[in-house]
């Protein structure tokens, strides 16, 4: 099962519309990680197999570091309201679920 940890720069409906979806999705806010440190919340992804959504280019720079580490969803775009951010994002996952692991590489 794909499992999605949404990150602080991005809104928790994010989050609520992955679960509406039938996706395990979770905002670190709702899990007492939207203050956490950086390493907090990657520890917490490695630990439960989750993809990371996120704006934080901290992060695509550990998962380059860590190449058996977890997934990351970078998310590239400026303000926009939550239903462009859904439906970008469902054009992303869509994409990457669709290919192989070395065109996902990219995406690391």
């Amino acid at each position: 099962m794909i499992r999605f940890l949404i990150d602080a720069q991005l809104p928790p409906e994010l989050a609520r519309r992955l679960a509406a979806r039938g996706r395990t999705a979770e905002h670190v806010n709702r899990i007492g990680l939207g203050l956490a440190s950086d390493a907090a919340i990657w520890r917490h992804v490695a630990s439960t197999g989750a993809i990371l959504v996120t704006k934080d280019e901290d992060f695509v720079a550990l998962a380059r570091q860590e190449q058996t580490g977890p997934q990351v969803m970078w998310i590239r775009i400026g303000n926009i309201s939550n239903d462009a951010l859904w439906r970008y994002s469902i054009r992303c996952s869509t994409r990457s679920f669709n290919r192989s692991p070395q065109e996902n590489e990219s995406l690391r």
